[in-house]
């Protein structure tokens, strides 16, 4: 099923799209969308220290793409997003979107869901800190675990296929 919706001038796009996914008992989508922001704030992750470095970007702005998920933590559905913002002199910047950083000018999307399965949930991965999807790890083959032995790393870890959700550390209490 396909839901599709407007995030209000001057709302927060998480906030939006979680009320609205709580509403109408969406537990898990994909997400996309455009529009217009007057104010923003993304981030990256660094993998070293294990921690969001976040930058404020206030002006005008266009949303040329934003991708994400919802899926459920703590019970709750939670939005991951990124998006790829372009400024008045048509530069590009983007990264991972924060909570509740955002001032939509003009803002439409569209929720993909992923009836059929069970909920996708999160929880924190050791390896990276980050709370993840918990059900959709990938286990090594055999052969990339003799590769792995072959070549004299003493440590196999298990591959992963997806990204984290868009609360920043301190807000999930991680």
């Amino acid at each position: 099923k396909v839901w599709v919706g407007r995030v209000e001038h001057g709302q927060d796009i998480h906030t939006a799209i979680e009320s609205y996914c709580a509403e109408h008992k969406i537990e898990t989508a994909w997400v996309q969308g455009l529009g217009a922001l007057s104010k923003a704030t993304l981030a990256y992750y660094d993998q070293v220290k294990h921690e969001y470095f976040a930058k404020d970007f206030e002006g005008e702005y266009e949303v040329l793409s934003c991708t994400g998920n919802v899926s459920l933590k703590d019970g709750k559905p939670v939005g991951h997003l990124h998006m790829t913002l372009s400024d008045t002199n048509f530069d590009c910047i983007g990264g991972h979107l924060m909570s509740g950083s955002v001032a939509v000018f003009a803002f439409e999307f569209a929720l993909f869901g992923m009836d059929g399965s069970d909920p996708l949930t999160r929880s924190v991965d050791e390896v990276t800190g980050l709370p993840l999807w918990a059900s959709c790890q990938i286990e090594e083959t055999a052969e990339e675990k003799q590769e792995k032995h072959h070549k004299g790393e003493k440590h196999s870890h298990k591959s992963h296929s997806k990204q984290a959700d868009d609360k920043t550390p301190e807000d999930d209490g991680e």
